[in-house]
């Protein structure tokens, strides 16, 4: 018990008056460790954040301010155009027609919505007046053809036909050509046929009427001599009204007018002239109205 007591005093004994220990050498390291470990792991934290924020909201960069320079302006670029077929043009359709006949060389253009007869369908008649007639002086004259107006080109009016005619004589002198059978007279004499240029062909031309008020027929003769022929161009028209029926009388200048267009349109080609054998009457017969 002795010892032990000697002990324990020997160890306080030592322990009081000793000088404090100096702290160990290896806490500092322990410190810097820790210290290192905990500003890591602030650091882990920081970058955390700072990725989720930029994964939330994108973080605005400052861009240094740039003085504008000024750019020259640049055209835009032309606009592609898409290549179109060309656009067919299509013939415009004609209003009119063309009579030839190939023996005789003759050609005219009249209009579509008139009439045209030939051969044998072109001896015309004036209605309730009997056929209408060749004004040559000597028989062997031929309609070839007619050609007549629509008979409504004139409504409310007293027109009831209007047409053109085209005969020839074959077998005649020029002398006789250039007489007609039945002129236009005056109370004294027959008149004289006169000279006309119509188109590219000089004609004689005389006029005949017939008829009374309730119904008449007028006609314009023309006469020229080609390919040893008489060629013979009649326009006609003929008016009618019921008794006292009131009606408007058709402007028998402006219906000649339209006749006359198709005349200026005549072309006489050459051909080979026929034999000769008529000979020159002296007194033609002429037709009073």
């Amino acid at each position: 018990m002795a010892q032990l007591t000697q002990l324990n005093l020997g160890t306080k004994k030592n322990t009081t008056n000793s000088t404090p220990r100096p702290q160990p050498a290896h806490r500092k390291p322990t410190v810097a460790l820790v210290g290192t470990i905990m500003a890591t792991a602030l650091a882990g934290v920081f970058l955390l954040e700072s990725s989720a924020c930029s994964k939330g909201k994108p973080t605005a960069t400052i861009q240094p301010v740039r003085p504008a320079m000024t750019q020259p302006a640049v055209a835009p670029p032309a606009p592609t155009v898409a290549e179109q077929k060309p656009v067919k043009n299509h013939p415009r359709q004609s209003t009119k027609a063309t009579y030839k006949n190939d023996e005789y060389g003759i050609s005219l253009v009249y209009p579509k919505n008139y009439s045209l007869k030939k051969d044998e369908e072109a001896a015309l008649e004036w209605a309730g007046m009997g056929p209408v007639q060749m004004n040559f002086v000597e028989s062997g004259g031929e309609t070839i053809a007619a050609i007549e107006l629509p008979k409504d080109s004139y409504p409310e009016t007293d027109f009831a036909n209007g047409f053109f005619n085209v005969s020839v004589h074959p077998k005649m002198a020029e002398a006789q050509c250039t007489q007609f059978a039945f002129p236009e007279t005056t109370k004294n004499a027959a008149a004289t046929p006169v000279k006309v240029k119509m188109g590219s062909t000089e004609f004689l031309q005389i006029e005949s009427s017939a008829g009374d008020d309730t119904n008449q027929a007028d006609a314009k003769y023309y006469h020229v001599f080609q390919n040893g022929s008489c060629y013979e161009f009649a326009l006609g028209i003929q008016t009618a009204r019921d008794g006292d029926q009131e009606v408007a009388q058709v402007d028998h200048k402006q219906v000649f007018n339209r006749l006359k267009r198709i005349l200026t349109t005549v072309k006489i080609a050459t051909v080979e002239a026929p034999a000769t054998t008529a000979s020159v009457p002296e007194n033609p017969t002429i037709s009073q109205k």
